[in-house]
């Protein structure tokens, strides 16, 4: 009874912690909007709530005797319990946004929160005090805790979202936090009735001194350093990996899902009693699953996408198994089990305001995920003697192939370094070596860091072999990308770089695996370039969907103002002529530079120098910098914020859309750039619409021709949102717009309530 009353609290309670972060995001986001002040800024706040109630359980626990214990964390559930239902309409924001944030998320969230994140090794410690069998080791509770984790990051998205509005999910939230505190307090009175005799020394599953096995002396301060350091190097590797993957290899809808899953999946194998393998063990294996990871990595591969998923959660896998496993070897006797659980949420902190706050102001590029695989090779324990049950002729054979796969690797990368050299002084022609020149530049990153995975392998000495590859991932960057990336940068959106092909003529930028606009180069005398440099291109081209609205509008003498979420390469600028005006408005202010810098696109340079274009723009989230223009401002508003799977939804709701057409002209329309190969757009945009008694259509351009394609044309798709006799006209004036078809019962998108997975087409 005990073990089951106190398992079904932990879960429970691990559950709500992580269903109650994405349900304060949906009702954030239409106040505040998405920027990198407001993540940054709950992401401290949730943090900061996290370590105080761990704080709070250590606290608690060293200072007061169990019935105390359960009186204060009674008050104190009782108390949050006061802010419940959590508020889905916040007050507007006055004054300082962070601040206001802060005070918001404050009184809204923060009590229950920090009751509950303090539950979790508060009722550890209590188990302790039970007669259960395994009351002197009670860690595999911890693997409950981290079950009910996953369960809230899945049921979220899959449950939550779909199916319920914010106030029902606040609902759910609260009986579920009630339940929780029942079962909490529950668990104190079962803990009270404990005897006192002290519990039984249980056996330790793993070679660790009695001094970090239960019932030792606790932790020494150089432990609890390495403590810190095993929990922080996970924490940085599943969101190393987590912006690897979403970004730079497929932009798949909730695959950020997978790496978390694996991180808390390790959590749970690491604190059960299967398997039983010892952190040393699965040090060994690290090396084998860190080559093809980094050869991918650093080769800049992507396909196939099923090999490349697997080979970089494998690094997360097996690195994750080895520094969580090695935590459970050190954990303390119970009387510090609350202090050990501060540290590690130390270490989880630190891991996470690295990548999340510090990676993205010092590095261009997803740096951080190399880091935290040098890191790893840091933390691997002595590898000698721990594969006991594999015979010495074996073992010695393995070593021996590791070390001449490292020479053959290492042999390789200096004959690959030598013709890339040879290429680069021009001794050795490309066409001499053929297609084989364009691989050269990615092998010299990667098969360095292969061969001192190699020894890594080998050798006895983890420590040498980390410092090597530590040092040639830290001189990677230096040898360059290929040299057609002619700029590089990063913001806390992601990384983006500008493109150049190999022939100089077309520059293009990127936001990982994601095009976001194109456009000819200017070279020399050349005035097809020339002419073709200044006309849009991509998914903005003349004879694509944008291009009928804007030709539809410019007939009918209506196309004086124009209003643009998401700038990108500030392709759309080049539809201004004169006595238009054109506004822009980006989150993003690396964007910007990069757009406004004539060296890699010029589009809104060229028409900055036309005194009678008015260009302006506006740097923050679109729906609340576009909700601040006059009424009937604009007759063409274009929402270009759509980007792979990061689907903004408080740029598609009624109230974003309502608000939009508030701000059209007689006759304007709201054009949606709904490209996208995961969700159609098209059925929840005409709901809206059906909904405001406005009228879509959307238009697929797929089919691009060669000659099209050679001119800059991309695949691309569209919706629109008009008055009825608008959306009439612009058929009849353009065929290829067709109507969207939905079903009588369909409900829009809201504030309240929007069902992403019912858009998506799969992957």
């Amino acid at each position: 009874m005990p073990r089951a009353t106190f398992t079904l609290a932990i879960f429970s309670s691990a559950t709500l912690l992580f269903l109650v972060q994405p349900l304060v995001g949906r009702f954030l986001l239409p106040v505040l909007g998405g920027s990198a002040g407001v993540w940054n800024t709950c992401m401290v706040f949730f943090q900061a709530t996290l370590l105080l109630g761990y704080l709070y359980a250590d606290l608690l626990t060293r200072r007061c005797s169990l019935a105390v214990q359960l009186a204060i964390h009674a008050g104190v559930l009782a108390t949050a319990a006061v802010c419940l239902p959590l508020s889905t309409q916040p007050a507007a924001a006055t004054g300082s946004p962070t601040l206001w944030l802060l005070q918001t998320l404050a009184v809204s969230v923060g009590p229950p929160f920090f009751a509950i994140c303090a539950t979790a090794p508060l009722l550890q410690r209590w188990f302790s005090h039970t007669r259960d069998r395994d009351a002197g080791d009670p860690y595999f509770l911890y693997a409950a805790s981290n079950a009910g984790s996953m369960a809230g990051l899945l049921a979220y998205p899959l449950v939550l979202e779909p199916f319920l509005s914010r106030k029902s999910q606040s609902i759910v939230f609260t009986s579920g936090y009630v339940l929780t505190a029942m079962a909490v307090v529950g668990c104190g009175l079962l803990a009270m009735r404990r005897t006192t005799l002290a519990p039984p020394h249980m056996p330790h599953d793993d070679d660790q001194s009695r001094a970090s096995a239960p019932g030792g002396s606790g932790l020494s301060r150089r432990q609890s350093l390495l403590v810190v350091a095993l929990a922080a190097v996970p924490s940085s590797l599943v969101l190393g990996v987590t912006q690897h993957l979403t970004s730079d290899v497929a932009a798949i809808p909730l695959l950020w899902v997978v790496p978390l899953a694996v991180y808390l999946a390790t959590f749970m194998l690491a604190f059960s009693a299967w398997p039983r393998l010892t952190s040393a063990a699965w040090g060994v294996a690290l090396p084998a699953v860190i080559a093809p990871a980094l050869f991918f990595l650093l080769a800049s591969i992507t396909r196939p996408l099923p090999l490349v998923l697997v080979a970089h959660l494998a690094v997360l896998f097996i690195g994750g198994m080895m520094c969580h496993r090695r935590l459970h070897e050190l954990r303390p006797p119970p009387a510090q089990l609350t202090r050990f659980y501060l540290l590690m949420s130390i270490g989880g902190v630190v891991g996470g305001a690295f990548n999340a706050l510090v990676a993205p102001t010092i590095f261009s590029s997803v740096v951080e995920y190399p880091l935290a695989v040098a890191a790893l090779c840091w933390l691997r324990p002595q590898v000698a003697g721990v594969v006991a049950h594999v015979t010495a002729d074996p073992e010695s054979w393995l070593r021996r192939a590791a070390a001449w796969v490292a020479a053959a690797a290492a042999a390789g990368a200096v004959l690959i370094l030598a013709a890339d050299r040879l290429l680069a002084l021009g001794v050795l022609s490309v066409e001499a070596v053929g297609p084989a020149s364009g691989v050269f530049k990615p092998l010299v990153r990667a098969l360095p860091v292969l061969a001192v995975c190699g020894w890594l392998t080998a050798v006895r000495r983890p420590a040498a072999a980390a410092a090597a590859l530590s040092a040639a991932l830290a001189v990677l960057p230096l040898t360059g990308a290929g040299g057609s990336i002619i700029f590089q940068g990063r913001s806390f959106f992601g990384v983006h770089r500008v493109v150049l092909t190999p022939a100089g003529t077309w520059t293009s930028l990127h936001h990982g695996s994601t095009l976001h606009g194109e456009q000819a180069r200017r070279i020399g005398d050349d005035e097809a370039l020339a002419a073709l440099s200044v006309q849009p291109t991509a998914y903005y081209t003349r004879s694509g969907p944008l291009g009928d609205l804007v030709v539809f509008l410019e007939e009918r003498q209506q196309l004086r103002s124009v209003a643009v979420i998401g700038l990108g390469a500030g392709t759309i600028a080049a539809y201004a002529k004169p006595a238009m005006a054109i506004t822009f408005f980006e989150i993003d202010p690396l964007v910007v530079r990069i757009a406004s810098d004539n060296r890699f696109f010029t589009y809104l340079g060229d028409v900055a120098t036309d005194p009678a274009i008015k260009l302006a723009g506006f740097l923050g989230d679109g729906r609340l910098r576009l909700a601040e223009q006059p009424p009937a401002s604009s007759d063409l508003i274009v929402i270009d914020a759509f980007s792979s799977d990061s689907i903004p939804l408080h740029l598609v709701t009624k109230e974003a859309v309502a608000m939009y057409a508030s701000r059209l002209r007689p006759g304007g329309l709201i054009a949606f750039h709904i490209s996208n190969r995961h969700f159609n757009l098209a059925p929840p945009i005409a709901t809206i619409a059906r909904d405001l008694g406005l009228v879509a259509a959307v238009r697929h351009d797929l089919d691009v021709s060669p000659l099209e394609a050679g001119f800059g044309k991309r695949p691309s798709t569209w919706a629109v949102v008009g008055a009825a006799d608008d959306i009439v006209a612009l058929r009849s004036a353009k065929p290829a717009w067709k109507p969207i078809a939905i079903s009588a019962d369909a409900k829009p998108w809201t504030d309240d309530h929007a069902n992403l997975l019912g858009a998506f087409n799969g992957w």
